[in-house]
């Protein structure tokens, strides 16, 4: 599957979270997955490790729902690691 492909099937599935956690189909960012598992130092992760996730659930979160960028430990504790976002987008690709 190329860049584009990923890309634009990540959009048409939405979050991943609004879709596992409510049940809901959002609008979605393109995430890349974060941390050295990922990516080299200062870069990206690759096209292949990205998942959907809603504005709420990427940037803007609070207490109740939180952003895997404000705060990523809530964030995981919450709705799962970004190892298993990315297995259950990958299933649903």
């Amino acid at each position: 599957m190329t860049k584009k492909e990923r890309f634009n099937r990540l959009s048409e599935i939405g979050c991943i979270v609004c879709k596992i956690h409510y049940g809901a189909t959002t609008p979605c960012c393109i995430h890349h997955l974060t941390g050295i598992n990922f990516r080299s130092t200062g870069k990206k992760a690759s096209y292949e490790y990205t998942i959907g996730l809603c504005p709420m659930h990427h940037q803007y979160g609070d207490n109740e729902n939180p952003s895997i960028h404000a705060r990523p430990v809530q964030f995981a504790e919450k709705f799962g690691s970004q190892e298993i976002l990315l297995e259950r987008t990958n299933e649903l690709l």
